[in-house]
């Protein structure tokens, strides 16, 4: 008879040392509730390591341009299509190329300096945000000259067929044009501008040269979309949920057992952490809500390194819808307490158009102060896999033409406007001055989704933004479906 071996020895007693391990977490959880026996799981994986990994996106993922606007001939123009992701790749390598110059000039320039060269065929890409422009160059590993020193932050930069050696940045939080000079032309814009023009495109024209009025933003002429109806629903937590104490003791850490929970009448549950240190506050309908003390290290972060923060955070805490895509919708610099932080908040791409919400909000907000997240909110509307599948399914329609759209709704937008601060009031403006003053002040038009207010339904509709005014239209009857004033 074979007597076993010393290594099978080890292995069977490291087998037997597991099993009672494992036997005595199981009877702890009898004995002490379901509080401990929810980090079962979590104790498993630590010993053993987790096959599922949280995906964070990078930060070039989600800085990602509102819109791309493509000028060919006269005044004959096309917007990249807000999904497209290859196109602003394409820039992104081209501006990289431009900074490969050894001698780069930035200077200075005036408004109607950039309305004229812009005026030949021209790239220009505009963000929903400023950005310290650093750190948008380090994002996307563009060669830093000394020469980029006196360019705060950016909202846009362009490209002209009409100075092809330089780059146009213009710096909206300090209302700034520069102008950055090459020795000589080291980028294929062209060629970028060449391919979009040799394929199928969806034809933009100025508001002026549809309203007669002085106004450069762009229009489509005409729309073919398969957007379709989408029935969404939340994250479905609730207090009876297994899955809300599992979300919470991710906020909580080893600091759990320490947490007080209160349930409210509504159905809303409240875990509490010291004297409000650390407050998460979760709703029956699926949002949640977090705030967390303002950590007193003075831990210095950039932009950049800010963001990376925010998004590894969500990762963590809640994670990345898989059928929906994140963009960057909105970074401001704030402060509280004598210290300065970010705020970013995330919007969703859906089905390769954005999505709006007509509370206003967004369906990630995260603050960072000193490192940390120190607010988090979170409230998703998610789409159901029949809506999923009926959108991959879809045929095109034509939307409501855009032009008619705002000849419809002229008055209801400068009723808008007045509220807004943006246009006076008088008795006696006859409609064709009303309809210029509308006409005048729009700035940009896109196809998207919007959820409607107590609905679980995301309507194809126009977003129409207009300065500080945002207003959603039935994007195939152009009935109004609301307005948001920023």
């Amino acid at each position: 008879m074979l007597k076993p071996s010393v290594r099978t020895k080890e292995n069977i007693k490291t087998a037997v040392i597991v099993v009672l391990f494992l036997s005595a977490i199981l009877l702890s959880s009898f004995l002490w509730g379901p509080g401990t026996l929810s980090n079962l799981k979590s104790s498993i994986d630590d010993m053993f390591g987790s096959d599922q990994e949280e995906y964070t996106p990078g930060i070039a993922q989600v800085l990602r341009p509102e819109q791309i606007v493509v000028r060919f001939d006269a005044d004959l123009h096309t917007v990249v299509p807000f999904g497209e992701e290859g196109v602003w790749a394409d820039c992104a390598d081209q501006i990289k190329a431009f900074s490969l110059s050894e001698n780069i000039g930035v200077e200075e320039i005036d408004p109607s300096q950039i309305h004229e060269v812009m005026g030949y065929r021209s790239v220009r890409v505009h963000f929903s945000y400023n950005m310290p422009f650093k750190d948008f160059c380090e994002c996307y590993e563009i060669s830093w000259s000394p020469a980029f020193d006196q360019i705060e932050s950016m909202a846009s930069l362009g490209y002209s067929s009409a100075s092809p050696e330089s780059l146009f940045v213009y710096d909206e939080a300090n209302d700034r044009h520069y102008r950055l000079i090459a020795e000589k032309d080291y980028t294929e814009f062209e060629a970028v501008i060449n391919d979009l023009e040799a394929g199928e495109y969806v034809p933009y024209y100025s508001a002026g040269t549809y309203f007669g009025v002085e106004n450069q933003a762009v229009i489509p002429l005409s729309l073919s979309t398969a957007l379709t109806e989408m029935e969404v629903g939340s994250e479905e937590l609730n207090s009876s949920d297994a899955q809300v104490q599992r979300v919470a003791e991710t906020f909580f850490g080893e600091s759990f057992d320490f947490v007080r929970k209160i349930t409210e009448s509504r159905g809303a549950v409240i875990y509490m952490y010291g004297y409000s240190e650390k407050v998460l506050s979760i709703k029956p309908e699926g949002s949640l809500e977090y705030r967390e003390s303002i950590p007193t290290e003075n831990l210095e972060q950039t932009y950049a390194e800010a963001l990376n923060t925010a998004l590894q955070f969500v990762s963590a805490h809640g994670g990345w819808p898989e059928d929906l895509q994140p963009y960057l919708v909105q970074a401001k610099t704030i402060e509280q307490d004598r210290a300065i932080g970010y705020r970013f908040t995330f919007g969703m791409e859906m089905n390769g158009a954005p999505t709006y919400y007509a509370s206003g909000s967004e369906p990630i907000q995260a603050e960072v102060f000193n490192g940390k997240v120190t607010y988090y909110c979170r409230d998703l509307a998610i789409p159901t896999e029949r809506s999923l599948k009926a959108a991959a399914e879809a045929s095109s329609w034509d939307a409501f033409p855009a032009v008619n759209m705002i000849a419809q709704n002229y008055e209801y937008l400068s009723d808008i406007l007045i509220e807004a601060g943006a246009l006076e009031f008088r008795e006696e403006n006859i409609p064709e001055d009303v309809f210029d003053q509308v006409a005048t002040q729009i700035d940009r038009i896109q196809a998207g989704y919007f959820l409607e207010a107590g609905t679980e339904e995301m309507v194809p509709s126009w977003c129409l933004v207009m300065g500080d005014v945002k207003a959603w239209f039935s994007l195939y009857d152009a009935y109004p479906l609301g307005y948001q004033l920023q």
